[in-house]
Formats: structure tokens, sequence, C-alpha cells
């Protein structure tokens, strides 16, 4: 052990001559010699080795004993320092006894033996997923809305959006269900696109209530591409079989009546406000039917239109449907409202009411406009669908 503490190892091994163990041990380090007192250390902070001119390194090579036991304890000689010299005494006899147990000459410069005792690690290679059929698959993803954790008004709709068409309807509708912590009413998937469907009760959902979408997706195959050896089945990989629960909050239904030029708010069954409305005048008529908020909304919105020459700031915006229906406050028309219709289309409110409403409301309630003498499209907005009549939603099912 030298001045420092530090524990180092005197002498090299020649190609042409064995190591004479008694070279080992404490207070015989010198310049070339392999010791934690060198800085640079192989892998980090370990020991150095240096070689001088005309010496070759000795390969180690695996038998009782041998330079490998030797680099297995180099490795380990930077925890030496700062070891009390009664530990490293201990600890060098143990060394010497390893050399001396037997050493091969070499006449080749090998890599360093210290490298030679540690395994890497082996990695899985992962294998590509093969269809029930034995065919190559080709990836799909199946996206739920509402997602997990959200809590929504009761009038959202289900929908699993895929990132492929689906061909095999039958197959994937039966691997979906639907449950809850409160008796549902009937309920019913309809395929609105190739690659989305869309379940719907036939009324609204209960307040207050868990839902849980399940998926059994596993080994399910939504169709096959390509034609022959070449044809691969699209399946969904990435989690397949999973719940997605979400919440409804409470129930709240809005009812505007076109006639009376009213708004009744009603949240789990008790009607908590009535307000006055003004909605679309002749040429420009508010939809009637159900619309389903989508959560967007501004706490002001500028809305304008050149050629109807119109720019205006409507505070507490809500919006209605993507075609550009909001409710929100007009302090413009405070005239109007209540009394007659006005607008483009959109609701107008005192905007005292529109901000009562703005703040209250979630995505997923629902507003049912009344009398206006235009229907609501089916298309037109995520609650669109609920305008389409309970016996033609039943034969969009695929398990029909």
């Amino acid at each position: 052990m030298d001045r420092t503490g530090r524990y180092g190892w005197a002498g090299h091994a020649r190609s042409d001559s064995t190591i004479d163990p008694g070279t080992i041990g404490p207070d015989t380090a010198s310049p070339g010699t392999m010791g934690t007192s060198y800085p640079g250390a192989i892998g980090g902070s370990g020991p150095r080795l240096s070689r001088p001119a005309g010496v070759r390194w000795r390969s180690a090579v695996a038998g009782a004993g041998g330079l490998a036991a030797v680099a297995a304890l180099l490795t380990a000689a930077p925890a030496y320092a700062g070891v009390p010299a009664a530990g490293v005494a201990a600890a060098a006899p143990a060394a010497a006894g390893l050399v001396s147990a037997g050493v091969i000459r070499s006449t080749a410069a090998p890599a360093l033996a210290a490298t030679a005792s540690t395994t890497a690690p082996v990695t899985a290679v992962p294998t590509a997923p093969v269809s029930p059929a034995g065919r190559k698959v080709v990836k799909a993803v199946a996206v739920v809305t509402p997602g997990a954790g959200s809590v929504v008004g009761v009038g959202q709709l289900i929908t699993v959006k895929f990132s492929r068409p689906v061909r095999d309807k039958r197959a994937v509708e039966a691997a979906l269900s639907i449950s809850s912590t409160q008796p549902l009413p009937p309920g019913s998937w309809a395929w609105l696109a190739p690659d989305r469907v869309v379940y719907r009760p036939s009324t609204w959902w209960p307040g207050h209530a868990q839902l849980t979408v399940s998926l059994r997706l596993s080994g399910v195959v939504l169709g096959t591409v390509g034609r022959g050896a070449r044809a691969k089945d699209v399946m969904v990989v990435n989690r397949p079989d999973r719940d997605v629960t979400f919440q409804t909050g409470r129930s709240l239904v809005a009812t505007i009546q076109n006639k009376t030029h009213r708004m009744k708010v009603v949240v789990d069954g008790r009607l908590v406000r009535t307000v006055g409305v003004s909605l679309g005048k002749s040429g420009f008529l508010t939809r009637s039917g159900i619309k389903i908020l989508s959560g967007e909304k501004y706490v002001v919105k500028r809305m304008r239109n050149t050629e109807l020459d119109y720019d205006v700031q409507a505070p507490w915006s809500v919006r209605l449907t993507p075609s550009g229906e909001y409710i929100h406050g007009a302090p413009w028309a405070t005239g109007r409202i209540g009394r007659y219709n006005g607008s483009h289309g959109c609701t107008n409110l005192r905007v005292t009411d529109a901000k009562w409403f703005y703040d209250i409301v979630l995505p997923g309630d629902v507003v049912v406009t009344v009398g206006t003498g235009r229907r609501m499209e089916p298309t037109n907005g995520p609650g669109a669908p609920w305008n389409i009549p309970w016996r033609v939603w039943l034969q969009k099912s695929a398990l029909s």
C-alpha cells in the first residue's frame, strides 16, 4: 500500500515468461503498474492498464485460476480504495494464490482479460405477430371515446374508432360490451363508417353513474388485406383486451322552445332555471332536434360574416354544432331576447344567463331545440346520431 492508501499491483506478464506471484502485493507499485492510483480506468473509474515497450500482455485462459481470476480481481480493485490496511492485506494472499494456480503462455496480444469476466445481457428479439390463420398481421389501433377517467353528460355517445376499415364487423361488435354501476336503458352499437362504431342507449344515460367499455379483441381479425400468399390479417395488437371506464356527472337537459322563446334547464330531474332566448330569424332558422355539447366553449368568441355584414364579440359562447350554432350572450339583442327571433341561427341569451350556462355545462350535456321548422341533420356534430330514429339505429348493428 502506498502513502495515499491505494492498492497497486506491480509487474507485467510478458509473452516469454510466467508471472512471479511474488510481484503482486502492497508497496511494490512502480511506473507502468496496474493500480487504482492511475486515472482513465476501463469502463469508468477502475484501473488503467499500461504496457511498456516490448511487453505484451498474456491472454487469460479459463482453467483452474489463471489470469481470468486476476482480471476479475482487477475489476473489483477500485472497491479497495479507502479500505483499511487490514482488509487489503487479507485480500492479497488470495490474489497471489489465484495467480500461482496456473499460467499459460501466449504469443498474441488479445483483448484485455479484464473485459472477459462480464457477460453481456441477452435482449429478447420480439417475434412478429401471427393471426389465428397463420398469416402475417397488419397492426390496427382502436381508440375509445370518451377516454378513461372522463366525466361527461348523460347524452355522451360512446365511439370506438379503428385506424383501419373493419370488414368483419360482426366479430368486432361481438367483442365489445358496455356495463355500469347502475341499471342501463337498452342500447345498441351502430356502424356509422367502415372504421367507426358508435354505442347509443335508447334514452339518456343515468346521471352519477360509472360506465365501462370492454374490448376483447385479442385474436379477432378485423379483415384481410392482399390476396394469396401475400394476404395479411388486420388485428388490434396493442392492448386488444382492455376496459375503459368513465363517469356521467349530474344529469343536465336543456330544452329550448321556439314558440315561447324560453329555455328550461333541468338538472337531476329538477327544473333549476328558465331563461329567455332569441333564435334564428326567417332564412336562418335554428335547427330543431337533439344537440350534444362537445365541450368547446369560449369566454369571448368573435363571430363575423362579411356577406351578411356582421362582426360581433359574443361572450360566454358554447358550441352546439360544427356547422356554426352556438348558445351565447348577445348584449346587442337584449330587446328581442325572450320576445322574438332575430339571430343568424344561434341561440341568443342575456349575458348573465349565458355566463351561468357556460359555467355549469359539461361535454355530453343535452340541448333539445323544438318547433323551429328546420330539422337537425344526423351527421351534424357528436350528438347528431341521437336524431336517427331508434328502429333505424338498430338496423345499423352488424348483429341485428
